[in-house]
């Protein structure tokens, strides 16, 4: 238990310390949840606009943005790296406990400690993980709510298991399906004794994922709904899963492949369970990109992360067949991995700029905002704003409105954040029968602009 506490603030520290490092602020999913986490307490959230609702986000930021909204934005930065650390962690040890003969999550075998580095180190390979980091998605915090509940699983806790799954769930729905296989192996092993917990934690998965934005006046099926609102066509099989392929290098895939030889032959129910479960998350992913939902790669990410740990395996099942060149082909491993890491890093660096840039340009936005008399100002003279869609939410976020103020699609707004000056399919429209135009300010990449016409401010 010391350990664990032990490595968990290590993690909160490097958390910390990253946003000393780089800290360029929330994208679109992360700031719309601060922007809701903000109005939570006040049950005027504005589900409308912006993503898919996600209740474990929103309520975990929401004690943090009663200080500031910034404050609260910076909160859940802090978690999302936290979790990427503890995400990688768990990785190690789990890995470790497959290949070791003692099933010591700390091995220091060379066929341990290479499963431990491979499985550690292969999320920070994929792009989108280190772009989940840097903008602050939710996925690593599911993965680390996962992996604990199998590290608690493993120490006999069966309830608290429950209970981390439960928060898993809050994030993504796919968690759900993990949850209903556990519940019913609970209740063959348990008996009718824990369907008081179960119905707890079903209560909490309806009322967190559908309760909420009833209360708050929106949508109960928001998320379902949003969810299908920015599928632009139907993705086939064949490209969602060239998708998917190229979330990771080529070196990953042939360890993942090495890796489900390892689950035959070692025969370690944690490793069958953790590939299993793996490979069921890509399996959901398809089954929900068929059914209309956004075939978008990165996805298949949380099941990508849990088949590192079969990957780690397999690397270290190569490592347990070569008894005299065990140290050897430790060093090899940690080689491949160094020169992998280089090989991704145009992939990775152009991720690093993309957040980068959103985080320029949401400073920039909300300067040009001030510049033409604050976000209040401009609401009260014309309503809602409308603005190229990918900012919507940061700089919702970043002006402290709701979402909606900004990036109102009911109707061509009258006052627009022009990001450039060319046209788009992600720029907002003008107003209908517009007479002419007016400059409020500027702030490179972004224009102000008000429009006079048949809709303009003073007919509204």
């Amino acid at each position: 238990m010391r350990t664990a506490a032990t490595i968990a603030l290590a993690c909160l520290l490097g958390g910390l310390l990253s946003l000393l490092v780089f800290n360029e602020g929330l994208t679109y999913d992360p700031a719309a949840w601060a922007v809701w986490a903000a109005e939570l307490p006040h049950r005027t959230m504005g589900l409308g606009s912006g993503p898919s609702w996600k209740p474990f986000p929103v309520l975990v930021t929401a004690p943090f943005a009663l200080v500031s909204w910034n404050f609260g934005g910076s909160a859940w930065l802090v978690i999302v790296r936290t979790c990427c650390l503890v995400t990688s962690v768990l990785l190690w040890r789990m890995a470790s406990r497959t290949i070791d003969s003692e099933n010591r999550p700390w091995s220091t075998e060379p066929a341990a400690l290479t499963a431990g580095l491979v499985a550690a180190t292969i999320p920070w390979l994929n792009p989108s993980w280190l772009q989940f980091a840097l903008a602050g998605a939710s996925e690593p915090v599911m993965l680390a709510l996962l992996l604990c509940a199998v590290e608690t699983h493993l120490a006999g806790y069966r309830k608290l298991t429950v209970a981390i799954g439960v928060a898993a769930g809050l994030i993504r729905p796919e968690v759900w399906l993990m949850l209903a296989i556990y519940g019913v192996w609970l209740l063959r092993k348990d008996g009718a004794r824990v369907l008081p917990l179960l119905g707890v934690g079903v209560a909490v998965e309806l009322g967190g994922w559908f309760g909420i934005p009833w209360l708050a006046g929106g949508d109960p099926m928001q998320s379902s709904h949003r969810a299908r609102v920015y599928v632009d066509r139907v993705v086939d099989l064949d490209e969602f899963l060239h998708r998917v392929l190229t979330e990771l290098p080529w070196p990953a895939w042939m360890l993942i492949a090495l890796g489900i030889v390892a689950t035959v032959r070692l025969r370690n129910s944690l490793l069958r369970v953790l590939t299993a479960a793996g490979l069921g998350w890509l399996v959901v992913e398809i089954v929900m990109t068929e059914a209309g939902f956004s075939g978008i790669g990165r996805y298949a990410v949380p099941g990508l992360i849990i088949l590192c740990v079969t990957a780690g395996a397999g690397a270290g099942f190569v490592v347990s067949l070569l008894p005299n060149w065990r140290r050897a082909a430790l060093a090899v491993a940690a080689v491949v991995v160094g020169l992998t890491f280089v090989a991704q890093w145009p992939a990775l660096s152009y991720r690093v700029d993309k957040v980068e840039q959103i985080g320029r340009d949401g400073r920039a936005g909300l300067a040009a905002i001030n510049r033409a008399g604050g976000a209040t100002h401009l609401l009260k003279k014309c309503g809602p704003m409308g603005t190229n869609w990918v900012y919507t939410p940061v700089l919702s976020w970043r002006a402290h409105v709701s979402l909606g103020n900004i990036g109102h699609r009911d109707f061509a707004p009258a006052i627009l954040l022009l990001r450039g000056t060319r046209s788009g399919k992600r720029q907002p429209v003008p107003p209908a029968e517009t007479v002419k135009s007016e400059l409020l300010a500027t702030k490179y990449p972004w224009q102000v602009r008000m429009f006079e016409g048949k809709s303009s401010c003073a007919t509204r």
